[in-house]
């Protein structure tokens, strides 16, 4: 806070809100006295709230190599996972993006809209890499995943993660399906 000011606005605004229990003193002085005496269930419900990014985003973001072989696979199999959920199928490719934007921003603003990310690592596009870290700097549930064959080469900081590694377009369907079930 930069003066009692701003903190006396923003207890006010706890209060307001419900969030916390406690009283603002004034006293004649002009000096104020902040009794805080505990945070509400509601106060509890919005700090648990801010670990869960976008909880009401319908929006999956996919990441992964735009290679002929894993566009079919994405574009068919994991989009139906996600689509049979109810939810929205997100990429962001030259094609997807209007011309007039930096696909950087274009990433950026729909990583920041989407409820989670998935990342697959096969052919170990760096992209992919960087949309992930985003991800997780924003606290946004990652689903790391990778075809068998290619996990022996996932980047040190990656590997620690759990990937699900998938044989075809119909293993990977599957085990979308149901890790986005466990997040959501």
């Amino acid at each position: 806070m930069k003066d009692i000011e701003e903190l006396e606005s923003y207890f006010q605004k706890a209060l307001d809100n419900y969030y916390i229990k406690g009283k603002i003193h004034s006293y004649v002085s002009g000096e104020n006295e902040f009794d805080f005496r505990g945070f509400t269930f509601d106060g509890l419900q919005y700090i648990e709230s801010l670990d869960q990014p976008n909880k009401s985003s319908k929006n999956i973001f996919v990441a992964f190599n735009f290679s002929d072989d894993l566009n079919t696979i994405f574009n068919t199999h994991v989009k139906e996972a996600i689509e049979e959920l109810g939810l929205t199928y997100t990429i962001v490719n030259q094609s997807s993006t209007d011309h007039n934007k930096a696909i950087s921003d274009e990433i950026i603003a729909k990583l920041k809209s989407s409820r989670i990310v998935i990342a697959d690592f096969t052919n170990h596009r760096n992209s992919v890499y960087f949309e992930a870290g985003f991800a997780m700097g924003m606290k946004i549930p990652i689903i790391w995943t990778c075809q068998e064959g290619h996990e022996d080469n996932l980047s040190f900081d990656t590997r620690q993660y759990p990937h699900l590694v998938w044989s075809d377009g119909e293993d990977l369907k599957k085990q979308i399906s149901d890790r986005i079930q466990v997040i959501i």
